[in-house]
């Protein structure tokens, strides 16, 4: 258990940091650009220790290289006489899916908002606007975190400056004829079981209501290719200011 010397506190909602880290990371999971198509994806923002623990809930020792629990809570990977540093790496899908848990992101958002909540299952996610659905638009793509995920947690000792969440992962993306664009050059195996993942995941949006994702990609289910977005990664930082 980490004990922290207390200084003065203030009291703001969760949301104030969980909305913002939600959104980001929902940007993130998207088809490349310009700006990212070379790069892997590092999102950055300050979490307070509680949220931190309410976020790795959902993995147990053995889901993510690193992780030990001790007396109920998270035990640091390294403590320096200035930071405590949790340094996690989570290697496969069904983990990734339980982490990002998309489905549940900004879960206290308005009713009226619902259409957008829809938009992922587990770490994937069709990007389309609710603009775009009014006018009858359909999804044309759906992204989805591809191979490990580094989650990177540094609690200052010294009350100075926030706790630091970062997430660092690749994202493919795969159209509505079923073609990839791989964020990386993975071997035939682990291709095989992220585009099994991406299905999967699809087939559950293409099933849900709510969600856009329908006739428009039934065609990924069983198409195939693929194609390289970067060789090797670089890295886009997003940093995730409070609200």
């Amino acid at each position: 258990m980490v004990k922290i010397k207390h200084v003065k506190m203030v009291t703001v909602p969760a949301s104030y940091f969980t909305a913002p880290l939600a959104k980001s990371i929902a940007k993130s999971i998207a088809a490349p650009t310009a700006l990212t198509r070379r790069k892997e994806m590092v999102v950055s923002a300050p979490l307070p220790l509680e949220l931190f623990e309410e976020l790795m809930a959902p993995l147990m020792e053995g889901d993510a290289e690193g992780l030990v629990r001790e007396g109920g809570s998270l035990k640091p990977t390294k403590s320096t006489s200035a930071t405590h540093r949790w340094v996690y790496v989570v290697k496969r899908g069904s983990v990734s899916n339980r982490l990002f848990c998309l489905e549940q992101s900004n879960p206290k958002q308005k009713a009226s908002s619902t259409a957008q909540r829809a938009r992922g299952v587990g770490c994937a996610r069709v990007r389309l606007s609710v603009a775009e659905q009014r006018r009858g638009g359909l999804p044309q793509t759906m992204s989805m975190v591809a191979g490990n995920v580094l989650i990177q947690y540094v609690l200052p000792r010294q009350q100075l400056r926030p706790p630091v969440l970062t997430l660092t992962f690749g994202v493919l993306t795969m159209d509505n004829k079923g073609h990839i664009i791989w964020p990386k050059d993975f071997d035939a195996a682990s291709a095989a079981q992220l585009r099994n993942q991406a299905r999967a995941l699809l087939q559950n949006m293409i099933a849900d209501p709510r969600n856009p994702a329908g006739s428009s990609m039934v065609g990924a289910l069983t198409g195939v290719g693929g194609s390289l977005r970067a060789t090797p990664p670089r890295r886009h930082m997003v940093v995730v200011p409070p609200q």
